[in-house]
């Protein structure tokens, strides 16, 4: 999987905050080695078991990939319709 770098930030009262673009790309990131996966397993074929000894079909790694980048599309979008409410610095 393609490391995405990040960097946290500690804001007021302790709380911590990560880019917003850096989480969606991390979220992307992620999809994208499942759909690598998957593609090397073959569609209908099972994945190597993994430490735990469990194993996920490529469709369904494929069928997770697309839930996920949906995911990551529908926070870009808000945070693109939120940038019309934040004031500049």
């Amino acid at each position: 999987m393609q490391k995405v770098p990040f960097e946290v930030a500690c804001g007021p009262e302790g709380r911590l905050y990560i880019a917003a673009e850096h989480v969606t790309a991390m979220l992307r990131a992620v999809a994208q080695s499942w759909v690598v996966q998957a593609e090397a397993v073959g569609a209908q074929a099972q994945a190597p078991a993994d430490a735990e000894g469990g194993s996920v079909d490529g469709v369904t790694l494929l069928a997770a990939a697309d839930a996920l980048t949906l995911h990551a599309d529908d926070l870009d979008i808000q945070l693109i319709l939120l940038r019309g409410c934040i004031a500049p610095e």
